[in-house]
């Protein structure tokens, strides 16, 4: 299929993000300027993202886009951003008079984050407090590997990353109120990917928070290895020193008390010193209820729980310390960090239903 249009546009930096399932291009006033879809075959994820950006000068631009379905689910979606008005690191957020998203947004703003609580309140001009409606978009880079995504709604919520029509969406609350939603997704290949959130609210207190959260795998861990680690003049001043910092070699592995992790530093990979490093932990898994999360350490360990710090004692000896957490039903991510400063290096995690 091929798709041409004349389109008026005002003067700015665009984004063009071509979605597909199978191949497409995109020509913008004659130029191919996205064609990375492995010469017509379809991407490793089936529905893949693909962005161009570049400046469009103020008056009609030619845009065509060409598409074509091998076999399995066929789609295809071209949309632009003016990123001028909407930065590439915000959501574009409508907000409707009604609750079902029907006819033209009655505002268009950008949000920083996703995280409202709303309660009795209007979220914003001209929209009720009760029987309304929001769309959430926006783009994002992500690396390979699996994302947890985290919806919290009263009332409905829906996501979708990269498709769109009904019956593709990971979390979906619309039909049954569901205060707490997750799902897993997994990132194929590294580039771009295209999320919508839609919301609903009908009555009584409106809430909406949605984020996401790097998961590794199921069943195993991503383990990273940070060597002449600098514990002792860093981590009071920068508690996530970590985060910034590019690990100096990773890994995926098992433990043999699954689910939990029992480390010590006769395991380093060749090339990482026994003294004087850090290690990150990551995995995600389906949990749902009260739950023991137990550490015996030596030296300092950080626990995170769906992007929660739960435990968090950075400081050098040997220790026991846990933490009782009651987990929604659905997936969840485990984060642990641990330094090593010198002498014995233990990192044994277990967790129990309470």
């Amino acid at each position: 299929m091929r798709f041409s249009r004349s389109v008026a546009f005002e003067a700015g930096n665009y984004a063009f993000y071509l979605t597909a399932d199978d191949g497409a291009r995109l020509y913008i006033d004659g130029a191919l300027v996205i064609n990375k879809i492995n010469k017509w075959r379809g991407s490793l994820r089936g529905t893949a993202t693909y962005r161009h950006a570049q400046h469009i000068t103020a008056g009609v631009h030619d845009i065509v886009v060409e598409y074509y379905e091998d076999k399995g689910d066929a789609r295809v979606r071209l949309q632009w951003i003016n990123e001028d008005v909407h930065p590439v690191d915000q959501w574009r957020a409508e907000y409707f008079t009604n609750a079902d998203l029907s006819g033209e947004p009655a505002v268009v703003r950008n949000e920083e984050a996703i995280d409202f609580k709303w309660g009795e309140r209007s979220p914003a001009p001209g929209i009720p407090s009760d029987y309304f409606s929001a769309r959430f978009t926006r783009p994002f880079y992500s690396e390979a590997g699996t994302r947890v995504f985290f919806t919290e709604a009263d009332d409905r919520v829906r996501l979708w990353v990269d498709k769109w029509a009904p019956g593709t969406e990971i979390i979906n609350s619309w039909d049954k109120v569901q205060l707490w939603s997750s799902k897993n997704q997994s990132m194929n290949e590294p580039g771009w990917y295209f999320v919508t959130i839609e919301y609903a609210e009908f009555s009584g207190g409106a809430r909406l928070r949605a984020f996401d959260l790097y998961g590794a795998k199921s069943g195993s861990w991503g383990v990273e290895y940070f060597d002449d680690y600098d514990w002792k003049s860093s981590h009071q001043d920068d508690p996530d020193i970590l985060t910034n910092r590019t690990p100096d070699a990773s890994e995926v592995k098992t433990y043999d008390n699954e689910p939990g992790i029992k480390f010590n530093a006769g395991e380093m990979p060749k090339g990482i010193s026994k003294d004087d490093f850090a290690v990150r932990f990551t995995r995600y898994i389906d949990l749902n209820g009260k739950y023991k999360f137990t550490v015996d350490h030596d030296d300092g360990v950080r626990v995170w729980i769906d992007g929660v710090l739960c435990i968090d004692k950075w400081k050098g000896g040997r220790r026991t310390d846990s933490y009782t957490i009651d987990l929604h039903d659905g997936v969840h991510v485990i984060k642990v960090e641990f330094y090593d400063g010198a002498a014995a290096a233990i990192c044994d995690l277990t967790w129990s239903k309470q």
